[in-house]
């Protein structure tokens, strides 16, 4: 179980910071109802859930998200909040290029809390639609999760295949089954190409690219996972559905206001 909230001592190295040798360290919107797909009791989610410490753009109207999404964030920024968080070419995402609201998550597959907030990213995608867009981050904490940074690279490398967002819902969903032979199963029920898919794994392909995502939640403040940013904002109180979709439309409603 995962403690729910430290503050690292300026001694402590955390994995994938600069100057730390990380060898140390032990497509489609994704929340679209699909057939067979479980349901989870909203009293379940809750907001005690604990942290634990510590994509690719597909088309070049994927791109065209990141500007507007960059530009967005910057109308919402609160002077001394943490600073904007800019989104990059290399983030997954999904949503309206238009959506007024933008949560980006840090996230672990292997993190219990984490696999909570799937389950509250999924209700308020569904809740809010093309008003919200969602981006997600590799924040795999290997010290403490010792399949997070394999299953990080298996959904990149199903991204690679075009089915990053459905490998990212079966990671989530089996998150006490992350072993390569069980993520295998995941790659064939996709219909990915099975050998391409083991190559990249065991080359470790897509693994600078999990490791830098994890750089860059260490450099803008997430210890802690789910980190979640809303419009380029690092949100610290609680992620329960209720306190993030009161944030977002908070955030929505102040945007309208400022383009009076």
């Amino acid at each position: 179980m995962c403690l729910s909230r430290f503050r690292r001592r300026p001694s402590q190295a955390m994995p994938g910071e600069i100057g730390v040798d990380p060898s140390n360290r032990p497509a489609t919107c994704p929340f679209r109802p699909r057939e067979g797909s479980r349901t989870r009791n909203p009293a379940a989610i809750h907001s005690g859930i604990p942290r634990c410490f510590a994509g690719n753009l597909s088309s070049a109207s994927d791109a065209a998200r990141v500007a507007s999404i960059e530009e967005g964030a910057r109308v919402d920024n609160k002077p001394g909040a943490i600073e904007l968080l800019p989104l990059r070419k290399a983030d997954h995402l999904c949503g309206d290029a238009r959506a007024p609201m933008t949560l980006v998550e840090y996230g672990d597959y292997e993190c219990p809390g984490c696999a909570e907030a799937y389950w509250i990213i999924r209700r308020l995608c569904e809740k809010l639609g093309l008003r919200m867009r969602f981006v997600f981050r590799h924040y795999a904490f290997a010290r403490l999760h010792p399949h997070a940074e394999f299953a990080a690279q298996a959904a990149e490398a199903a991204g690679a295949q075009g089915k990053f967002w459905e490998m990212h819902e079966l990671l989530f969903e089996n998150s006490h089954a992350l072993a390569f032979k069980d993520v295998a199963g995941y790659a064939e029920r996709l219909k990915l190409d099975r050998e391409r898919f083991a190559r990249e794994l065991k080359s470790e392909a897509y693994l600078a690219h999990v490791r830098d995502d994890f750089k860059t939640g260490v450099q803008n403040g997430v210890y802690g996972t789910p980190g979640i940013f809303l419009n380029g904002v690092r949100h610290d109180g609680s992620y329960d559905f209720d306190t993030l979709l009161a944030a977002l439309t908070g955030l929505e409603n102040r945007r309208r206001g400022n383009a009076r």
